[in-house]
């Protein structure tokens, strides 16, 4: 499974706005509020000039996208995947390659508690999970891999 990882293009707008729109994708949103192609627009044109924006395309057609926010002194690692697109692995290849071409330390993830797959994603690419406990109704898991230092912080459903 060879996936193609390129940078994003003004182009890629409208797939990336699909993708942020779908159900499951805004749930597992830290912001899960929907969201307008207006919003939407100004959000990519600020992204694509300032991140690491990674588009992820097999045999021409789209994916998803991973993406790594600068947000104070850490890197916010992000990933999305097409709903046709998920559990074949895509993540997982596109993940490891991203992480490999950033090639940043305090590369942090923020992922809700029950949000299983991602957690089993990061997990699957070679991070350790250290429950280290949270505060606030929150779940804080520090994860090492090689340089990288990604911390999880889920969301408690009480």
């Amino acid at each position: 499974m060879i996936l193609n990882i390129r940078k994003a293009e003004h182009k890629d707008i409208q797939n990336v706005y699909m993708l942020f729109v779908d159900k499951t994708v805004r749930l597992a949103s830290k912001d899960p509020s929907s969201i307008t192609l207006e919003e939407h627009e100004v959000w990519f044109n600020s992204r694509i000039l300032q991140d690491e924006f990674f588009i992820l395309e097999k045999n021409g057609e789209f994916v998803g996208e991973v993406r790594v926010d600068k947000k104070n002194n850490e890197n916010v690692v992000s990933i999305e995947l097409v709903k046709k697109h998920r559990n074949k692995g895509y993540g997982f290849e596109a993940l490891r390659k991203c992480l490999q071409l950033i090639n940043k330390s305090n590369v942090v993830a923020y992922i809700k508690s029950n949000n299983i797959a991602s957690i089993k994603l990061f997990q699957k690419v070679g991070f350790v999970e250290l429950l280290t406990g949270g505060g606030g109704g929150m779940k804080k898991y520090i994860i090492y891999m090689y340089n990288y230092l990604v911390v999880f912080i889920g969301i408690s459903q009480s």
